[in-house]
Protein backbone atom coordinates (compact mmCIF):
# COMPACT_ATOMS: atom_id res chain seq x y z
CA UNK A 1 0.00 0.00 0.00
CA UNK A 2 2.94 2.54 0.75
CA UNK A 3 4.86 1.83 -2.53
CA UNK A 4 1.42 2.06 -4.54
CA UNK A 5 1.46 5.63 -2.42
CA UNK A 6 4.95 6.25 -3.65
CA UNK A 7 4.58 5.70 -7.04
CA UNK A 8 1.62 8.03 -7.11
CA UNK A 9 4.22 11.04 -6.01
CA UNK A 10 6.92 9.98 -7.86
CA UNK A 11 4.90 9.88 -11.27
CA UNK A 12 3.48 13.50 -10.69
CA UNK A 13 3.14 16.26 -13.37
CA UNK A 14 6.46 18.51 -12.81
CA UNK A 15 5.67 22.07 -12.82
CA UNK A 16 6.65 24.47 -15.81
CA UNK A 17 7.23 27.18 -13.07
CA UNK A 18 7.60 28.30 -9.59
CA UNK A 19 4.51 27.97 -8.12
CA UNK A 20 3.59 29.33 -4.55
CA UNK A 21 1.12 28.41 -1.99
CA UNK A 22 -0.11 29.48 1.02
CA UNK A 23 -1.79 27.23 3.85
CA UNK A 24 -3.71 28.70 6.83
CA UNK A 25 -6.75 28.51 8.36
CA UNK A 26 -8.53 31.20 10.91
CA UNK A 27 -9.97 30.32 14.05
CA UNK A 28 -13.79 31.03 14.95
CA UNK A 29 -12.14 33.62 17.32
CA UNK A 30 -10.20 35.37 14.63
CA UNK A 31 -6.81 34.01 15.03
CA UNK A 32 -4.55 33.19 12.33
CA UNK A 33 -2.67 29.98 11.65
CA UNK A 34 -0.15 29.34 9.45
CA UNK A 35 1.79 25.69 8.47
CA UNK A 36 5.08 25.91 9.81
CA UNK A 37 7.52 25.86 7.14
CA UNK A 38 8.92 22.45 8.30
CA UNK A 39 5.11 21.02 8.77
CA UNK A 40 4.45 17.92 6.33
CA UNK A 41 1.62 19.75 4.79
CA UNK A 42 3.98 22.46 3.72
CA UNK A 43 6.40 19.48 2.71
CA UNK A 44 3.45 17.96 0.47
CA UNK A 45 3.15 21.05 -1.19
CA UNK A 46 7.11 20.75 -2.29
CA UNK A 47 6.50 16.93 -3.12
CA UNK A 48 3.43 18.31 -5.02
CA UNK A 49 5.51 20.60 -7.41
CA UNK A 50 4.69 23.94 -5.50
CA UNK A 51 6.78 25.95 -3.38
CA UNK A 52 5.41 26.63 0.31
CA UNK A 53 5.29 30.57 0.16
CA UNK A 54 6.29 30.93 4.08
CA UNK A 55 8.93 28.35 3.90
CA UNK A 56 12.31 29.79 6.08
CA UNK A 57 10.00 32.62 7.55
CA UNK A 58 7.82 30.99 9.86
CA UNK A 59 8.28 27.33 12.12
CA UNK A 60 11.61 26.51 10.89
CA UNK A 61 12.46 23.20 12.08
CA UNK A 62 9.05 22.74 13.77
CA UNK A 63 5.62 21.14 12.45
CA UNK A 64 2.43 21.95 12.86
CA UNK A 65 1.54 25.71 12.97
CA UNK A 66 2.22 29.08 14.42
CA UNK A 67 -0.31 32.11 14.81
CA UNK A 68 0.71 35.20 12.94
CA UNK A 69 -1.19 38.16 12.97
CA UNK A 70 -3.27 39.21 9.96
CA UNK A 71 -1.11 41.71 8.46
CA UNK A 72 2.25 39.70 8.87
CA UNK A 73 0.63 36.55 7.16
CA UNK A 74 -0.41 38.94 4.23
CA UNK A 75 2.85 40.84 4.18
CA UNK A 76 4.76 36.68 3.65
CA UNK A 77 1.78 35.58 1.50
CA UNK A 78 -0.20 38.21 -0.85
CA UNK A 79 1.28 36.80 -3.97
CA UNK A 80 1.04 32.89 -3.20
CA UNK A 81 -0.20 31.89 -6.38
CA UNK A 82 -2.58 29.54 -4.55
CA UNK A 83 -4.47 29.74 -1.24
CA UNK A 84 -5.14 26.15 0.57
CA UNK A 85 -7.36 26.95 3.57
CA UNK A 86 -7.26 24.19 5.73
CA UNK A 87 -10.47 22.93 7.29
CA UNK A 88 -10.12 23.39 10.93
CA UNK A 89 -12.92 22.14 14.03
CA UNK A 90 -13.77 26.04 13.61
CA UNK A 91 -15.86 25.34 10.75
CA UNK A 92 -14.47 25.55 7.30
CA UNK A 93 -16.03 28.01 4.76
CA UNK A 94 -18.23 27.05 1.99
CA UNK A 95 -17.42 29.84 -0.39
CA UNK A 96 -14.94 32.39 -1.17
CA UNK A 97 -17.51 35.24 0.33
CA UNK A 98 -17.34 33.07 3.89
CA UNK A 99 -13.84 33.12 3.64
CA UNK A 100 -13.28 36.67 2.87
CA UNK A 101 -15.75 37.24 6.13
CA UNK A 102 -13.02 35.60 8.15
CA UNK A 103 -10.75 38.22 7.14
CA UNK A 104 -11.36 40.69 4.56
CA UNK A 105 -7.58 41.70 4.07
CA UNK A 106 -7.92 38.34 2.06
CA UNK A 107 -9.84 40.04 -0.82
CA UNK A 108 -6.40 41.75 -1.94
CA UNK A 109 -3.91 38.28 -2.30
CA UNK A 110 -3.09 37.38 -5.80
CA UNK A 111 -4.91 34.21 -5.37
CA UNK A 112 -8.55 35.55 -4.55
CA UNK A 113 -8.11 37.65 -7.12
CA UNK A 114 -7.43 35.05 -9.87
CA UNK A 115 -9.53 32.43 -7.96
CA UNK A 116 -7.32 29.85 -6.90
CA UNK A 117 -8.33 29.73 -3.42
CA UNK A 118 -9.09 25.96 -2.28
CA UNK A 119 -10.11 24.44 1.19
CA UNK A 120 -9.24 20.83 2.28
CA UNK A 121 -11.56 18.02 3.10
CA UNK A 122 -12.07 17.32 6.75
CA UNK A 123 -10.10 14.13 5.99
CA UNK A 124 -7.09 15.34 4.86
CA UNK A 125 -5.16 15.10 8.38
CA UNK A 126 -2.44 12.82 9.20
CA UNK A 127 -3.76 9.59 6.69
CA UNK A 128 -0.50 8.00 6.03
CA UNK A 129 -1.76 5.38 3.68
CA UNK A 130 -3.43 8.14 1.34
CA UNK A 131 -0.56 10.33 1.32
CA UNK A 132 0.24 10.37 -2.05
CA UNK A 133 -3.56 10.36 -2.99
CA UNK A 134 -3.73 13.98 -0.64
CA UNK A 135 -0.35 15.07 -2.54
CA UNK A 136 -1.39 14.25 -6.14
CA UNK A 137 -4.56 16.57 -5.21
CA UNK A 138 -2.56 19.46 -4.75
CA UNK A 139 -0.40 18.34 -7.75
CA UNK A 140 -3.81 18.18 -10.13
CA UNK A 141 -4.76 21.68 -8.57
CA UNK A 142 -0.95 23.38 -9.23
CA UNK A 143 -2.11 21.89 -12.77
CA UNK A 144 -5.39 22.67 -12.53
CA UNK A 145 -7.30 25.08 -15.24
CA UNK A 146 -10.77 27.14 -14.28
CA UNK A 147 -13.04 24.43 -14.86
CA UNK A 148 -11.57 22.01 -12.40
CA UNK A 149 -12.95 22.52 -9.26
CA UNK A 150 -13.20 19.50 -6.73
CA UNK A 151 -10.87 16.50 -5.68
CA UNK A 152 -10.71 13.82 -3.38
CA UNK A 153 -9.42 16.23 -0.63
CA UNK A 154 -9.77 19.63 -2.13
CA UNK A 155 -12.43 21.77 -3.50
CA UNK A 156 -12.16 25.30 -5.10
CA UNK A 157 -14.17 28.17 -2.96
CA UNK A 158 -15.93 30.34 -5.67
Amino acid sequence: AFDAQKQKIESLEPMQENVTVAMFYITSKGVLYARNSDDYMAKMVALAGGEYVLDGKIGVGQTGTAKMEMEAFYDGAKDADYIIYVWTLGGKPETLAALLERGDFLADMKAVKEGNVWCTTPDFFQISSTLGNMINDINLMLNADDTADEFTYLFRLK
